[in-house]
């Protein structure tokens, strides 16, 4: 499973000395200070190719935390290629926003992988 396997490779790639992001792939119940989300929105296949698209949530409590983990976020996503499974790694659009109820910062990015797994 292509999702299990990122999540897996984002949550190492996460994990430092200090602190550890947490990495779900649903909206986690108790919202911790800082997360990041996968979230699967297109799956196909070109030319007998698996493709993959996922919407990658990420918050934190400030505006700049948000920034930080937002970009170690997009260079683990585009180094995904370095995984056996994975030949391709695309970023696309995404955006900034603000959760005025709770004050939390929120940026999401839009990934492309193609990928082969096995049967």
């Amino acid at each position: 499973m292509i999702d299990a396997i990122l999540k897996d490779y984002l949550e190492t790639g996460l994990e430092t000395e200090f602190e550890t992001v947490p990495v779900y792939m649903e909206q986690p119940q108790n919202l911790s200070r800082e997360y990041v989300m996968l979230r699967m929105i297109d799956v196909g296949r070109i030319n007998q190719i698996d493709a993959v698209t996922f919407e990658v949530i990420i918050r934190s409590d400030s505006m700049y935390h948000t920034a930080l983990l937002r970009d170690r976020v997009k260079d683990l996503l585009l180094n995904a290629i370095t995984l056996d499974a994975i030949s391709s790694a695309e970023l696309g659009g995404g955006q900034m926003q603000v959760e005025p109820v709770n004050k939390a910062y929120q940026a999401s990015l839009i990934c492309n992988f193609y990928y082969y797994e096995e049967a």
